[in-house]
């Protein structure tokens, strides 16, 4: 019985490291934010538009994964392939509110911000 309580506990701590990657969003307020120049904060909200126009087609995780529970009823092997912790779609939430937030203080500043449309989270 042990030995059986063992292996399962040992083969879900493997298999819950398969689901997928860990997020790592940026920070909303970074300290010095309120302190930056106008072009400081146009060019980071450029680079911030980089990588949202980088993430947004990996964003959506939901096609892949039913695949792989389709093809997961008949072989098991898909189902390891599974995204079940969407990383990426937590760090583009993260770098939109980013924009939003710069965009506020550079409005506060008077400065003459890019107009973009950004997807909504």
């Amino acid at each position: 019985m042990k030995t059986i309580l063992c292996l399962m506990l040992c083969s879900t701590i493997f298999l819950g490291g398969c689901a997928g990657r860990t997020a790592h969003p940026v920070a909303l307020r970074m300290p010095g934010d309120e302190e930056r120049s106008c072009d400081s904060l146009v060019t980071e909200m450029r680079q911030i538009q980089v990588e949202i126009a980088r993430l947004q087609p990996k964003s959506s995780k939901l096609g892949r994964n039913a695949a792989c529970v389709g093809t997961g009823i008949f072989l098991v092997v898909p189902l390891f392939f599974m995204d079940l912790k969407n990383a990426d779609k937590t760090e583009l939430n993260a770098y939109i509110s980013r924009y939003n937030y710069l965009a506020q203080v550079g409005q506060g500043k008077g400065c003459q911000l890019p107009a973009t449309q950004l997807p909504t989270k």
